[in-house]
């Protein structure tokens, strides 16, 4: 559970997170730290933080991709929301027609509820789409770029329905389907076809929510304060934190701990700061502690029920753009 969402996951552990499991026959599914990704050329700097979710396309053709078993959505009573961050290198290749699916929502017997899909034509260039077991509503996409994509479902038999948008720009709505309820979500990539032969697709922030408003799209990607949902990388290398807060609306049991690293190494003795959740979310063990100095990177430990964070950031080599996160990697 994360506050405010029902999950979120930014793989800034370097592995699959609250996940419950990786199929990855192919072996072309990772996490890569972002000093790995800075050595590929052309491939972009995780979203936010220090790792991301990676997959290969020219490695296999073979099914890659997590299953979370939480996602649980009733027909009768429930909707949700999914969103994921997603990024497209310019290298790929994929033939006319050709489709791979991002993300899938699955019911009993493993059957297709909604899904997520990234698809190739000729005429039309790379597009996004949504649908029930294929791609059936779509908008063009841009390679080389970050994309919020998300989708919300409201399954039902007969009356089932999918949008969608792509950067906070709405699809057309899928209607009239007949869904059944969803008991997994899938997220990498599936049913690649055989003639998507080369490329990489980066995965950051998957969100998860049953609830009745949207997700929505970010704001900055690099904003001066930072909002923290989950354990997380503020920045990598050298920067100053000028303030940092939890956040009303947890719960007696939060706890938010400073760590500087950009490994998420929260065994090391450079904790910096902790601060705990008594009566008003904000009792700090060592009030003292800010502004602070990291030297290899600032990680966000939050744990106890929905904690929440506000970091502000004076400022940090390694953050603003691909171009700082890259030239420190190089430095690093």
């Amino acid at each position: 559970m994360a506050f405010p969402y029902t999950t979120i996951e930014n793989f800034e552990a370097g592995t699959l997170g609250h996940f419950d499991s990786e199929t990855d026959t192919g072996s072309h599914l990772d996490f890569p730290h972002y000093t790995e990704l800075a050595r590929a050329p052309g491939l972009a700097m995780p979203y936010r933080g220090a790792y991301c979710m990676r997959v290969d396309l020219g490695a296999s053709t073979n099914d890659a991709y997590l299953t979370e078993g939480d996602w649980n959505v009733t027909t009768a009573t429930e909707e949700c929301y999914v969103r994921l961050m997603i990024w497209l290198s310019k290298d790929i290749v994929m033939a006319n027609s050709d489709s791979v699916a991002l993300l899938k929502l699955i019911g009993a017997a493993s059957a297709v509820q909604a899904s997520i899909w990234l698809t190739y034509t000729t005429a039309g260039g790379y597009t996004i789409g949504i649908g029930q077991t294929a791609a059936t509503s779509t908008t063009s996409v841009s390679l080389g770029e970050w994309h919020t994509v998300e989708m919300y479902v409201n399954p039902a038999a007969g009356t089932g329905t999918i949008d969608g948008w792509l950067n906070n720009t709405a699809l057309t709505q899928v209607t009239t389907l007949t869904q059944i309820d969803i008991t997994d979500g899938w997220v990498g990539v599936i049913d690649q076809d055989a003639g998507t032969t080369a490329g990489t697709i980066l995965y950051d922030e998957v969100i998860f929510h049953l609830e009745g408003a949207r997700i929505g799209t970010h704001g900055p990607r690099f904003p001066e304060t930072l909002e923290l949902e989950t354990s997380g990388h503020a920045f990598v290398g050298h920067g100053i934190v000028d303030n940092v807060s939890l956040t009303a609306g947890g719960a007696v049991d939060n706890v938010l701990e400073l760590f500087d690293t950009d490994t998420a190494n929260t065994t090391n003795s450079s904790k910096l700061l902790t601060m705990k959740n008594l009566t008003a979310n904000e009792a700090p063990i060592d009030p003292a502690g800010v502004p602070m100095m990291f030297q290899k990177g600032c990680y966000v430990s939050l744990t106890g029920t929905n904690p929440r964070a506000t970091v502000t950031l004076r400022r940090a080599v390694g953050y603003g753009g691909d171009g700082a996160i890259r030239n420190h990697a190089f430095r690093r």
